[in-house]
């Protein structure tokens, strides 16, 4: 009986989960301006599982961000015949799976008045609804997470090495998606060590041997990759110096922020942390290299200012379990309206709440250790780096598992008619609502945000009109932006005002001069009003800047081509398939145009 109610129950929670993804997502198509428009970050795993999926599956160079994501978008995006909808249907669809995958995981350590509730705060949560539509790693680490916390709730000692192999799989699956996991298994090593020590050494080997053996076939293959096609021994990527060095720097606030020395898009964070290396340290780098220094940056600023960096942990702790405006996606942020109306079971009432509730299950030794390795991992990884909202989303599920075992105890204690304990339970929730209350984002910042993410909009329409008009009225509000200063310089490109153009790329260059996209559009304009000379100027400056700007050295090699200077023109064409090999066909049939 108790097994046919579980099974109706989970058809209802998953139908609950999937529907409600249904209704959010038709929503926003109709109501929601930037439906159709993601994020940066999205259009970057957008692109790259693009390149995968069209033949490129082992690229070129070092990997500059976590595999497992793009990878797995690349493997949908085929099976999907490239429709971006049916992409989204199947993050949906695996939202709401993890949804039945938390319920199982209370189920097996929680009386069903735990589990049950359990679900649907997890069905119906905003945030994680959100993320499922958004079309990001979160969906995925989660049920990566889930489906290890559900695997070590079932093993056993005397479990078949296939099973503990395959738990080495995913964690290595882990590992290439989230850091988290590589603490995470640094935990769990300690407990099986303390928990198996006194089994024998035949059964600890059937344990410990598999499982090692799935994490390094896993984690081994991307090295080795990374080897052959970047050169270099790196770990997973080359892009953890950079992170390290935005999360613990004499300006970090404990939050993810944008250093304005970088453009603010992960294309811009990947080529930036490399040229900017460059130029303090004069030298070319690889990206490894680049990574190692930004490294060194942050340990300079650990050491050297101890007292600085311990008021830097505190904050990252505080904001860790606090609603946090600033750590959203610029999507959620910008989606007020629809926060306000669905969103019943905020993170201002789940974090006093699941503190509550954990304090709860600790004191009744309950078997949440895997559970609690997860969220400490978590935390850990905020600590070495920075809050960033998909990160912690990525184990708010286990958050309310807490959420909801305090809740059920302050339930049961009205039930009993223990009424001190309710109101000393109450208290201390209340206690922390208050203290943990939400950080808002300035009214300002969130209409700086909304305009600058509308131009580009209008830019594609071909509406410049109105893209400009977005583009001054941010400035007004943050005139030292150098991004929107670009923005609105290309904007003015677009429409053939180069003349326009130029000096909004003079004050772009002035506030971020390492900006290699505001360094070339600046040479263009030039050529494109006739001033060659100063064209030539900027477009040498581009290649200063960044030696792999292939789009300069070809533009020099145009100019010198329509003045009638071959040689010089082929020196630039020479170039191209030096920096990329891809490229020597088409450098040579260009070479052969230009003849003497």
């Amino acid at each position: 009986m108790n097994n046919k109610k579980d099974f109706y129950f989970t058809l209802f929670l998953f139908a609950l989960a999937f529907g409600l993804r249904l209704l959010y997502t038709f929503s926003l198509e109709k109501k929601y301006f930037f439906a159709q428009h993601p994020a940066s970050d999205v259009v970057y795993y957008q692109n790259w599982a693009k390149e995968i999926a069209y033949g490129d599956w082992v690229g070129e160079g070092a990997l500059k961000g976590l595999p497992l994501y793009p990878y797995f978008l690349a493997l949908v995006y085929r099976l999907a015949l490239g429709n971006w909808f049916i992409v989204r249907l199947v993050h949906l669809v695996l939202g709401s799976i993890n949804v039945l995958l938390l319920f199982n995981l209370t189920r097996k350590i929680f009386p069903r008045k735990v589990s049950y509730p359990t679900g649907i705060l997890m069905a119906t949560n905003l945030l994680l609804i959100f993320y499922d539509w958004l079309m990001m790693p979160v969906p995925l680490l989660i049920f990566i997470g889930l489906v290890i916390l559900n695997s070590l709730q079932t093993l056993k000692p005397n479990s078949p090495p296939r099973q503990w192999f395959f738990l080495g799989i995913m964690v290595g699956l882990g590992i290439l998606g989230d850091g988290k996991f590589l603490i995470f298994l640094f935990f769990l090593a300690i407990y099986f060590f303390l928990k198996k020590k006194e089994q024998s050494v035949t059964r600890n080997t059937n344990i410990f041997l598999p499982l090692i053996a799935g994490i390094i076939l896993i984690v081994s293959c991307v090295s080795l990759r990374n080897r052959m096609a970047g050169g270099e021994w790196t770990f997973i990527s080359s892009h953890s110096g950079i992170n390290f060095y935005i999360g613990n720097n004499p300006k970090a606030s404990g939050i993810f922020e944008n250093p304005n020395f970088i453009r603010p898009d992960h294309y811009g964070i990947e080529e930036d942390q490399r040229i900017v290396a460059e130029k303090i340290l004069n030298k070319k780098l690889t990206y490894t290299q680049a990574s190692h220094f930004w490294q060194q940056q942050s340990f300079n600023f650990i050491r050297n200012h101890p007292w600085d960096y311990l008021k830097l942990l505190a904050k990252k702790i505080y904001s860790f379990v606090t609603e946090q405006e600033a750590a959203y996606e610029i999507d959620y942020l910008l989606q007020q309206e629809v926060r306000q109306r669905w969103d019943m079971n905020p993170l201002s009432l789940i974090f006093p709440l699941s503190l509550f509730g954990l304090i709860l299950v600790i004191r009744r030794r309950e078997n949440v250790q895997p559970i609690n390795f997860l969220l400490a991992s978590q935390l850990i990884f905020t600590l070495l780096f920075f809050l960033l909202d998909r990160h912690r989303a990525s184990i708010l599920p286990l958050f309310i598992i807490y959420e909801t075992y305090a809740l059920v105890w302050l339930a049961e204690q009205l039930q009993r008619r223990d009424y001190p304990k309710f109101i000393v339970g109450a208290g201390i929730v209340i206690l922390g609502i208050i203290l943990l209350k939400p950080q808002p984002l300035a009214p300002d910042m969130i209409k700086f945000l909304k305009l600058s993410k509308a131009g580009p909009i209008y830019d594609e329409q071909r509406e410049f009109k109105k893209a400009q008009e977005n583009y001054a009225q941010a400035l007004q509000l943050r005139p030292a932006d150098a991004n929107t200063l670009y923005n609105l310089g290309t904007s003015l490109s677009l429409e053939d005002h180069y003349t326009d153009a130029i000096p909004i790329f003079h004050r772009a260059l002035a506030l971020n001069p390492y900006d290699i996209n505001t360094q070339y559009n600046l040479a263009y304009s030039y050529e494109q009003t006739g001033q060659t000379q100063q064209a030539i100027v900027e477009y040498r400056k581009a290649i200063d800047l960044d030696a792999l700007c292939l789009a300069a050295y070809f533009r020099l090699a145009e100019i010198y081509k329509s003045l009638g200077n071959c040689p010089e023109a082929n020196q630039y064409y020479l170039q191209i398939p030096k920096k990329n090999p891809r490229y020597r066909a088409e450098a040579a049939r260009y070479i052969r145009e230009c003849t003497p």
